[in-house]
């Protein structure tokens, strides 16, 4: 039987709109959040690891945290993984193009 794992921060940073996510993420400005604050500033925080959602049945894959206005946003920016199949699903935005930037540096 699959067994999920704690995910891990692999990298964090403030970014000056949440338009520019799919700069920094597999994400597309579809996302409801995105289009609607579009001009906000937002943190992004991936993760490393699997986070297990046992209400959906699945377990995303390197997700992506977006807080935007202090509301935070999980996306499937990796693959899923069904719990009870243990098969290994594509993420949510397969559409949306590969990052081309990486996240800023965190600043006191």
């Amino acid at each position: 039987m699959f067994e999920p794992f704690a995910p891990e921060v692999d990298g964090m940073g403030l970014i000056a709109s949440a338009n520019s996510a799919p700069d920094y993420a597999r994400v597309t400005l579809t996302a409801p959040q995105l289009s609607v604050n579009a001009s906000l500033p937002a943190w992004i925080v991936q993760f490393r690891g699997e986070r297990p959602d046992p209400k959906a049945g699945q377990s995303w894959i390197d997700p992506t945290c977006i807080v935007i206005d202090g509301e935070p946003a999980f996306y499937a920016t990796g693959p899923r993984r069904d719990l009870a199949t243990g098969k290994i699903l594509r993420g949510y935005y397969p559409a949306a193009k590969p990052p081309v930037k990486s996240l800023p540096p965190l600043q006191p």
